[in-house]
């Protein structure tokens, strides 16, 4: 086969070809020339960024003959054999297929023995982080002290998985993403190079496709290539990368600020038809509205359109919607992560924001482009009218004065139609109504990795103890803190943690947000297992739901435990040690209670010291019955931090 792929044909073959790592390039350069060698390197960096490219240029440019200023001359029997991978003293080991302890010890075999044609024997191990551990603990020794003319290079892109015995005996280069400007200097280099016809605006797609790795830019532009006929179009461009039009991404923002849900829908349908994902479509969105933000505020376009096909944004929206958008659609990227259908779910969002629009323009009515003379016209006018107003006022209420002193003795004056003073001032000043006090923060909010961070240590022994303990822990409390448990249930427990359901809503919010009864409950909890224990709040209506998606997740997932990669677990349950437990199995009934009744359970006996009798749980039981009633509904109008409740001894 005599064809190569683009990034084969245009692969660095000296330190001054490497393409935006100009401080490695040079770095490596000057140590060469002045023979200042280290007996092991390590270069990390995201893919494509030359990491083994320089490798290998290193690996000639220290056995080269007629090396000038670092760089090797890639023209002597040494170099081209290097380039051809045919020379024995440079071996190049995939550490992803050769990761285990018998080849490393042959590596450390062979190390010993000196170079046949080379001056130095390199060892170049890509993919590094995939040796296990006794593979880094063999090779430890033999890279502390290799022999004098042994030079290693490790190759990753994960170089938090290496152990830090092995990074600590390197020299490590960190390659960075190459810049898109750089990307796009390389591309047209090579389009000369060949002369074909290309769209500027295509190499700007291709190159932030790319994600700062030239090995994908060039992958990509051969493929368009090969799709266009030799000829790069933004059309090509925009097929093979899977990116979206921003002209169809400005008439899509448009629609959902003039809350035209119709035409928006109709605009995302058709990307995925096309074969967008969406995934795709929201990330690439969030990107076009951050270059839209950088344009507004830096005066300098930083998207892939022109002036023209901008000024529909321009003289449209604020920054504030953007704003919101972004804030919106991240929160939609959260909650695709678990979601079966995420086309479906980003044109419910599409359909939310949309009405979002709608609603905040009822409510809150906007002019746009006001002249400023017209602005402060207005309001002189309402300040004057409000004068008027403060004036006709007084003069009511001076002739009001002068009606009751010269009418003192009859008590209250009445005017001709029989009406009083007291009721006239009454309908001339109409009274301001108090403002109500606010409200304690008892709303609920059901955050899914949560529950599924406590099913995933669930067992069915855990969530035994807890019923058979639920009775008697809710005892302890003070009947004004029982009250909030009224009809809760013990959904899941394990690992220190425990989901509870509840019926009422508020009752649900509150254990959330009162931190004061949530560290008594808490403290009952850790008294009555003896290690602390961890709370998570879901409402009844909400449990069948999301225990439904959970065990169909972990079918998916081989019936492990989920990945809930850059999860953070909540505060109350920092303190709890995680534990990770990959041999639950498949998920069992037993574990995961999804029984909507209240299970009835033999209590297991309390201690002495909480010990209560019969008859005080029966009236416990009454107050729990009775009270929340009309308790929850002044708590409601009037906020729990208004109300004091007193319970009779």
């Amino acid at each position: 086969m005599s064809y190569q792929a683009l990034y084969r044909v245009w692969r660095p073959q000296t330190f001054d070809e490497l393409v935006g790592q100009e401080m490695i390039s040079e770095t490596l350069k000057n140590a060469v020339s002045n023979e200042q060698l280290s007996h092991a390197y390590l270069f990390t960096g995201p893919r494509g960024t030359g990491k083994t490219s320089a490798a290998k240029i290193l690996a000639k440019a220290v056995n080269c003959p007629n090396e000038t200023d670092g760089n090797p001359c890639n023209n002597c029997e040494i170099c081209e054999l290097i380039t051809s991978g045919q020379l024995s003293d440079v071996n190049e080991i995939d550490a992803a297929s050769n990761n285990g302890v018998e080849e490393i010890r042959d590596l450390r075999e062979n190390v010993r023995y000196a170079a046949t044609q080379a001056q130095y024997k390199v060892y170049i191990i890509d993919e590094v982080h995939m040796l296990t551990t006794g593979a880094f603990n063999a090779l430890l020794k033999t890279l502390e002290e290799p022999p004098a003319q042994v030079i290693f290079i490790l190759a990753t892109t994960e170089p938090h998985k290496i152990p830090a015995t092995i990074i600590s005996r390197t020299q490590r280069y960190d390659f960075k993403r190459i810049q898109s400007n750089d990307i796009i200097k390389r591309l047209k280099e090579v389009l000369e190079f060949d002369g074909v016809s290309y769209d500027e605006e295509a190499l700007s797609i291709i190159a932030r496709a790319a994600n700062g790795g030239l090995r994908d830019a060039l992958s990509l532009l051969d493929q368009a290539l090969s799709y266009g006929n030799d000829e790069l179009t933004v059309t090509t461009a925009l097929e093979v990368s899977g990116s979206l039009s921003q002209v169809e991404l400005v008439s899509y923002l448009l629609a959902i600020h003039h809350s035209h849900s119709g035409e928006a829908l109709e605009i995302l349908r058709e990307q995925f038809n096309q074969g967008k994902q969406a995934s795709r479509f929201i990330e690439e969105l969030i990107s076009f509205i951050r270059d839209v933000l950088l344009t507004i505020h830096t005066k300098e376009n930083h998207t892939l359109l022109n002036d023209a096909e901008l000024e529909p944004l321009h003289n449209t929206m604020d920054s504030r919607f953007y704003y919101e958008m972004i804030d919106q659609l991240n929160q939609a990227q959260q909650n695709m992560r678990f979601s079966n259908q995420p086309d479906l779910y980003v044109e419910v969002v599409t359909i939310q924001l949309a009405n979002h629009q709608e609603e905040q323009a009822a409510t809150h009515p906007t002019v746009i482009n006001m002249d400023p003379v017209n602005d402060e016209i207005k309001a002189l006018q309402e300040q004057i009218a409000q004068l008027n107003s403060q004036l006709d006022g007084q003069h009511k209420q001076m002739m009001a004065l002068q009606e009751t002193t010269s009418n003192q003795n009859s008590g209250i004056t009445s005017n001709q139609e029989g009406i009083s003073l007291t009721d006239r001032t009454a309908e001339q000043e109409p009274l301001t109504p108090r403002q109500r006090p606010q409200t304690a923060q008892t709303r609920y909010q059901l955050n899914n990795e949560d529950v599924y961070y406590v099913l995933n240590q669930a067992t069915s022994e855990a969530i035994t103890q807890w019923k058979a303990n639920w009775k008697i822990m809710l005892n302890r409390l003070a009947p004004q803190d029982r009250m909030p448990f009224k009809g809760s249930q013990v959904r899941a427990a394990g690992g220190g943690y425990v989901v509870i359901s509840f019926e009422n809503e508020l009752y649900a919010g509150t254990l959330q947000n009162n931190q004061t009864l949530r560290h008594k409950f808490e403290e009952i909890a850790e008294r009555t297992f003896d290690k602390p224990i961890g709370i998570v709040v879901i409402l009844e209506k909400d449990w069948l739901a999301v225990r439904q998606n959970y065990i169909t997740l972990r079918q998916r997932n081989q019936n492990k435990p989920l990945d809930l990669e850059g999860y953070t677990a909540p505060e109350n349950i920092h303190h709890v040690q995680s534990v990770q437990n990959d041999e639950i199995g498949p998920v069992e009934p037993s574990i995961i209670d999804n029984e909507p009744e209240t299970v009835d359970v033999v209590e297991a006996p309390p201690s002495v010291d909480t010990l209560m009798s019969q008859q005080d749980m029966v009236q416990v039981e009454e107050e729990t019955e009775e009270k929340p009633v009309f308790i929850s509904k002044a708590i409601e109008i009037f906020g729990e931090d208004n109300i004091n409740i007193v319970y009779d001894e």
